[in-house]
């Protein structure tokens, strides 16, 4: 199709609070819109409309007006098929042009066209009628939103409606290209299958000549073409192509390789006699020749394996967050993003629960950053929806199945019940039943007994077993089939249901080509309901499906007795909990920002310590956890908001680097991949990231950059405190994820007093094996007679030209530097 005419700039807008545009005719074009809000589109409404922020409004009603002669004359209005294109509208829409309905659309980042030539006019009047909701029931959401819509590090008072892309006036001929996308089967370097698919709708039954190449894009090599001979069918459907192609050039990750794309073309020539050759549409997509692969095995498919382009993978990320309103995002923005945290040593993202802009995937395929993508599904939704979610989630995966940068596919993060007012009180009213229920059969059934053995203790004893055992089954029944709480909490309609069902469409969609889990968050532990539904074995591999972990020790897990030093005892090297550590993909503790760019969204307090109600405002607009936050950070041992901005950045730091360090010890053993939560804020705000809304680091960041080199070294982590005359024993483990033996190594350690003299030091030269850890080493040493000790670290690293790199530790002695705060 050919873009003709854009419909972007102005348009004018009006509010609908009670729902009654439509009764008021506010699609006629003959309505008087003179009082209407001039607005530029795409936006979103509530910062195209300042106090729309505000008022919150769920409706509102866009009008455009546009002349036929804008498109084309009167020949080409009659010879060609005219369309009108949207890009992207949250959430609902009704288009109407002229006073006609043509349709209606759900979904934010579907685009989506209707056929307008019998419509137009010589003058034109598109109205849309758009709705986004403020859902009130969290608990049982109807709108699929992922992060944009219910989240706890995005902006709480924000309504992401709007026109948030394009809307074009296109043209085709007897033929229209809707869509294509791509599967790759890679069967050695050498060898590539590629499959491609192409979803034509035809006027009539045609002959044509399908041409499809493969043109090297951003590096020199050899174009791929092939020609097909195709009788098209009247109406939509789509068309399914193979090509080999011998010694591709594959797609790599920026740390181990060039970012190779081609540009596949598909031109639809008419193969009719009268108009041999004549081009009658085409399309174009970038794309990237690559496999991922994911080998699971052991007990319920536990253990995982993951091999990029034929090689073992270890993915090291961070969680992307939605751009908030996402009309105002531009690839640069995306770039730069993308630049920070490749500065970081990441080779990944994990896009949270939502789909991104067209342009953020180029970007990532451009820059060479592998993703492991959320389906827009964030805890729990209604099963009034799970057809759409199916719907959409089919389109989603064609979607952007073709982008090299694609790994994994997650249909749903934490598929765990929010706390909403109407499924408690529905529980509460079940529970208090259950209980009468209950005693009364126990009651019941110890007079029975009684009155048959006479023997009371025994009586009592059955029936309270009796009595107990059925209450548990009917709260399990409940939440099972009626997501009651409490089983219903984790165990429910959408993780039991629903991602398995995702989980087989869009596996069948990939077939193989990328990496497909059900859903994240759900880890076999011990005393836990985070609990894998029971599968059937013969259609989903194993009876199971446990997936990644998300820890946060150090945040919401543990306390001043038991922080995070007490978790590496379970997840470490020697934990008894570290076979379950397949994947982690969030972990982290919330960090303001640094004081100037806090001020620049949130005032000071006119005292410190601040009054409660500061803190109250802060949790309510910004995401601030107060309650945790004062488990581990007191702000009244605080003497101004600048040192408890810099302790909380500090306090950040301190458990990022510990948790990067416990589970960098067990790579591929058994972990598979580490990606911290959370990258990057969508709107100012005091949330996990490690660099905040205005896109300055916390120390956060620069401890995972440190922590992600490929050649790092580390050695057990510190206790709290230390006494004088202990003795500290640790290996010296050292990282390499280089894909190649690196020889000549040569660390160095260093033992510093606060004054920076040296008190023992000692010198390792090693070869380390690819892309693994090894223990290089046994480090001994007395704590000395001082307030703290700093253990330093020094490495060089071959293969960069930077020559030495550093880790150090800091031993407190007598006293913690945290002892105030605990």
């Amino acid at each position: 199709m050919k873009f003709i005419l854009s419909l972007n700039g102005n348009w004018k807008i009006k509010a609908d609070p009670y729902d009654k545009g439509k009764k008021l005719n506010f699609f006629s074009p003959e309505f008087d819109s003179s009082s209407w809000h001039e607005v530029n589109i795409p936006c979103h409404w509530e910062l195209a409309v300042p106090h729309y922020y505000n008022a919150n409004p769920e409706i509102i009603w866009a009008r455009k007006e546009f002349l036929s002669e804008e498109i084309g004359d009167h020949t080409r209005l009659e010879s060609k098929l005219i369309y009108l294109y949207f890009k992207g509208v949250f959430y609902y829409v009704d288009v109407y042009l002229n006073g006609n309905l043509l349709g209606s659309h759900e979904g934010y980042f579907e685009p989506f066209s209707f056929l307008v030539n019998s419509y137009l006019k010589s003058k034109n009047i598109l109205i849309l009628r758009v709705v986004c909701r403020n859902e009130k029931d969290l608990g049982s959401k109807k709108q699929i939103l992922g992060t944009f819509g219910h989240w706890d590090a995005s902006d709480p008072n924000s309504n992401p409606g709007g026109i948030w892309n394009d809307i074009i006036i296109g043209e085709s001929s007897i033929i229209h290209i809707h869509s294509a996308r791509k599967k790759t089967q890679l069967k050695s370097n050498n060898l590539a299958f590629e499959y491609v698919y192409v979803l034509i709708t035809a006027l009539n039954e045609i002959k044509t000549l399908i041409k499809i190449q493969y043109i090297p894009k951003n590096f020199k090599g050899e174009l791929i073409s092939k020609e097909f001979p195709v009788l098209l069918k009247p109406g939509l459907h789509e068309y399914y192509f193979n090509l080999e192609i011998n010694n591709p050039v594959l797609w790599w990750t920026h740390d181990y390789g060039q970012q190779n794309l081609y540009e596949l073309k598909i031109q639809c020539y008419s193969n009719e006699i009268e108009f041999n050759n004549v081009l009658l549409d085409s399309y174009n997509l970038t794309t990237g020749i690559k496999e991922i692969h994911m080998e699971r095995s052991g007990k319920y498919g536990g253990k995982w394996k993951i091999t990029f382009n034929k090689h073992s993978f270890f993915m090291k990320g961070t969680n992307y967050p939605p751009w908030q309103r996402l009309a105002t995002a531009t690839k640069n923005d995306f770039l730069k993003d993308l630049k920070l945290f490749k500065n970081a040593n990441m080779n990944c993202l994990r896009v949270h629960a939502h789909l991104s802009r067209p342009e953020f995937y180029e970007a990532c395929d451009e820059e060479g950053l592998i993703l492991w993508q959320d389906l827009w599904l964030q805890w729990v939704y209604s099963k009034k929806v799970f057809l759409e979610i199916k719907r959409q989630a089919e389109i989603a995966i064609k979607t952007h199945q073709s982008h090299p940068s694609i790994a994994i596919w997650c249909a749903h993060n934490e598929p765990f019940y929010a706390p909403n007012m109407k499924i408690v009180k529905y529980s509460s009213i079940l529970f208090i039943l259950s209980i009468i229920f209950s005693f009364w059969l126990g009651i019941s059934f110890v007079n029975f007994l009684n009155s048959t053995f006479s023997l009371p203790i025994f009586s009592g004893l059955v029936s309270f077993i009796l009595g107990f055992s059925l209450l548990i089954f009917i709260l399990w029944i409940m939440g099972k089939y009626f997501d009651l709480y409490p089983f219903g909490l984790f165990f429910n309609s959408n993780s039991v249901k629903l991602d398995p069902e995702l989980y087989l469409i869009i596996k069948e969609i990939e077939n193989g080509q990328n990496i497909v889990i059900p859903y994240s968050g759900i880890c076999e532990l011990p005393f836990t309901i985070f609990r894998s539904p029971k599968l059937k074995k013969k259609i989903y591999e194993f009876k199971k499906f446990y997936t990644d972990f998300h820890y946060y020790a150090g945040w919401y897990n543990g306390n001043h007795k038991k922080d995070y030093r007490y978790h590496i005892k379970w997840w470490g090297l020697n934990g008894k909990l570290r076979d379950k550590a397949r994947f982690v993909t969030e972990y982290g503790a919330q960090a303001f920002p640094i004081l100037e760019n806090f001020r620049k969204f949130y005032p000071n307090p006119v005292s410190w310590p601040p009054p409660q109600d500061w803190w109250i405002l802060l949790e309510k607009n910004h995401c601030f956890q107060q309650k945790v936050q004062k488990k581990w950070i007191k702000a009244d041992q605080c003497e101004s908001l600048e040192e408890f901005i810099r302790t909380s950045q500090e306090w950040q730091a301190e458990c990022l680097k510990a948790t990067t360090e416990m589970f960098r010890q067990i790579k591929y053993r058994p972990l598979a991949g580490l990606i911290t939560f959370l990258g990057i804020d969508c709107f100012p705000s005091i949330t996990w990231s490690i660099i905040d809304f205005y896109r300055t680091p916390k120390k956060g960041y620069y401890v995972i950059k440190n922590a992600f080199e490929s050649i790092y070294a580390m050695v057990d982590w510190p206790k709290k405190v230390y006494k004088h005359g202990e003795i500290f024993q640790s290996s010296i483990y050292v990282c390499n994820d280089y894909w190649e033996t690196i020889n000549n190594v040569n660390l160095k350690w260093k033992l510093l007093t606060p004054k920076n003299t040296v008190i023992k030091e000692g010198n390792h030269l090693c070869s380390l094996e690819p892309d693994s850890v090894k223990e290089i080493a046994q480090l001994s040493f007395r704590i000395p007679n001082e307030k703290f000790i700093i253990l330093k670290l020094i490495w060089n690293d071959p293969i960069k030209s930077k020559n030495f790199q550093e880790n150090s530790y800091r031993f407190d002695i007598g006293i913690s530097r945290w002892a105030k705060h605990f």
